[in-house]
């Protein structure tokens, strides 16, 4: 609740980002997943934080992975894919998204997912694909 209130304003948003908020919003967001009134107040505070160029950046870092990774299972991918689709869910980032060819990337990622391994990283990876797909 404080770090929503705090990221309403200006200064306070300055020093969260700086303090790598985003990343400790999305770690607790994980964790507490099925507390509905949490995950709430954590979107809000991330409505406040998150900036187009922060999606940007994030579809860089998907850009960067290799089919090699994906295969391999780095569990790299799957956090970023998440990291993305929450933000997403945050805001309507769709022209992001198709500029930076976000849905390319997905789809990319999604594809070299049939050379996994069977088991609960391909599971996980080819679910936080879909959920970004839907938010995109």
């Amino acid at each position: 609740l404080v770090m929503e209130i705090v990221s309403a304003e200006e200064e306070g948003k300055e020093v969260l980002m700086k303090q790598g908020a985003v990343s400790a919003i999305f770690t607790a967001m994980e964790k507490h997943s099925n507390d509905e009134d949490f995950i709430a107040t954590c979107r809000r505070a991330i409505s406040n934080l998150v900036q187009a160029e922060d999606v940007a950046n994030t579809l860089y870092e998907l850009s960067q992975y290799t089919q090699e990774q994906v295969i391999a299972a780095d569990p790299n991918i799957e956090k970023c894919v998440q990291k993305l689709g929450l933000m997403l869910l945050c805001g309507d980032y769709g022209e992001v998204v198709a500029q930076n060819h976000g849905i390319e990337y997905l789809v990319n990622i999604l594809s070299n997912t049939q050379y996994m391994e069977e088991g609960v990283a391909k599971q996980n990876l080819i679910s936080a694909c879909i959920a970004a797909f839907g938010r995109a």
